[in-house]
């Protein structure tokens, strides 16, 4: 029997220094911060902030800080449009 979505989402840990590579731009961010939300809703929701190395713009590198909501970051992960790699801690 095969998990589902939802169970592989949350076998899944991820900590600060995780890195996760775009498999589509092969850019590749680093986990640095995870950032806990109240909300009505949902209860908690946590937040990860993510450098990512390079971005291009008009030929240029510079670097990104982006957040992204925990459970879409791990959904991007299972279904593989980011490659994880856990840091060694």
């Amino acid at each position: 029997m095969h998990a589902s979505l939802r169970d592989e989402c949350d076998l899944l840990g991820l900590k600060i220094g995780d890195m996760i590579v775009d498999v589509a731009s092969n850019n590749v961010g680093i986990l640095v911060d995870r950032d806990r939300r109240i909300s009505i809703q949902d209860d908690d929701v946590y937040f990860w902030t993510i450098h990512w190395a390079k971005e291009t713009f008009n030929d240029a590198y510079s670097p990104m800080t982006i957040q992204m909501e925990e459970e879409g970051l791990k959904i991007s992960i299972v279904i593989g449009l980011y490659d994880l790699f856990e840091a060694n801690q």
